[in-house]
Formats: structure tokens, sequence, C-alpha cells
């Protein structure tokens, strides 16, 4: 599971820049509806769906008031299953809509007070916009890319439904900052918000091992497993396979519907 903040220079990407209006991002996620047509995906946030990009550039760009010029004004992120974990999903898209929320509700509990202790905050606390996309697209940075084994701008093979969100940097009253990439890790600790959203994943699909990737990364970064074990109460104790079931029908599936 790649559970991720977006960062313009690092992505290559300028539709991530965040210091101004959120319009270009909100257009680039908008790439698939043309061919889509009547079947594209909306938005959503944590209470509705089939929100237009108009409602959205609307809200995130109001919700700024107080942050200063050439401050971030909302942060991109994106939420992007292994093909082991669509499978394991059934490639339900209704499912994967409410699994966002609940790791947008880990993302507002994540951030602390500067004198210790969380500042209580859920999913409905925060102004997040949320789209369902099918495929995902060779980058510039991508090694493929990179090697002339593939064009910027490919789709990339296997299974490629991921989730964008736009979250504002102001909380829903537009009164205070949240910031997700603040140097310390008290006030918000990224690798341990990816943490509990991969360990939430384990508990509440059956699953196992959807952090793997992200905990060993930690353990080879500082030949420790410290920051591992602070989030250890997250991780599912005991985790049994299920049995295979025939899949049940599903009126959302692959027709691009909210929940």
């Amino acid at each position: 599971m790649i559970v991720k903040i977006n960062n313009a220079e690092a992505d290559g990407n300028e539709v991530y820049r965040n210091t101004g209006s959120c319009k270009a991002l909100v257009e680039y996620l908008r790439k698939e509806d043309a061919e889509k047509g009547q079947g594209q995906e909306l938005f959503f946030n944590h209470e509705h769906s089939n929100i237009t990009a108009a409602e959205v550039i609307q809200n995130i760009d109001k919700n700024r008031q107080g942050i200063g010029k050439n401050e971030c004004k909302f942060y991109s992120l994106v939420i992007a299953p292994s093909e082991e974990e669509l499978a394991h999903l059934k490639n339900n898209k209704r499912e994967l809509k409410k699994y966002t929320r609940k790791v947008m509700d880990i993302y507002a509990a994540n951030f602390n007070r500067k004198g210790g202790g969380s500042k209580n905050l859920s999913g409905k606390d925060i102004v997040y916009y949320a789209k369902l996309e099918d495929e995902r697209y060779y980058k510039g940075t991508d090694e493929e890319v990179k090697k002339g084994e593939a064009k910027q701008g490919d789709i990339k093979p296997g299974g490629n439904i991921h989730i964008h969100v736009i979250v504002s940097r102001k909380d829903r009253l537009n009164k205070t900052k949240l910031s997700p990439v603040v140097h310390d890790k008290k006030l918000f600790h990224i690798e341990g918000f990816k943490l509990k959203s991969c360990y939430y994943f384990d508990e509440a699909y059956k699953f196992k091992g959807a952090a793997k990737e992200l905990e060993t990364h930690m353990e080879k970064r500082t030949g420790k497993t410290d920051e591992i074990e602070l989030y250890a109460a997250y991780k599912p104790k005991i985790i049994t396979e299920q049995p295979k079931q025939e899949p049940k029908q599903d009126k959302d599936k692959g027709k691009g519907l909210g929940m």
C-alpha cells in the first residue's frame, strides 16, 4: 500500500505546487473524465459524493485565511493499493473510497499540539476532496522513462486503481493551520500516519503485509525498529486467512459511482 504526501519538486510535476490556487491540480485530476463521459468519477469527501470540480476549487481556495502569499495552501495525497491489495478488494471502488475516508480520519487524528497530546481531530474537521483514477501514468522521474523504456504520460501496466486527495492546510473552521510536512515528528509523524493507514487496511480487510515495504524502508534507513515499534499498538496481532468467496454483485463496481 502506498500512502504518500506529494512533493512538487521531488515528483517533477508542477501541478502539485501548492502556494496558489488548486485549480491546476483539480484540472489535472480530470484527465480521464472526457473518455469516460457519463461514467466519469467525480470528487468525494468525508460526507458527500459526486462533487464537481468547481466546488472543489472554490472551497479549497477560500479556506486560506491568514496564510501568507508564498506559504502552502493545500496538500496532495495519493492512496494506491498494490495489485495484490486491489485483487483482495476485488477491485471494488466503493470499498476503496470507504478506506480513503478512514485514511483521512487517521490523517486528521495524527496532528498533535505543541505542548503534547492529540488535537483530537477527525476527517469531519478538515477540508478535503478525493478523486478515484483507473490508471497510473509514467512521470519523467520514473526509472523506466529515464532508461527510455517508457514515455512520460504512458499508462503503467498492472492494477492501477488509486485515489488522489486534495486537503486544505486550514481546518474546516478556517482557523487552525495543519501541516503534515513539519520537521517536528511530535507534531505530525508522516511515516507513523502511513503505518497506521496500512495497519488499518490489514485489520479491516483481513489482509497481511500492507505496511511491509514501508517497515523495511524505515528499518534500512536507521538500522533500528524504534519508530516502527511506536506504532505497534495499531498493528493487528493476528490476521487469519479468509476462505475465498464468490464476489457479490456491487451496483457501484466499475461504474464510477460514489458511496
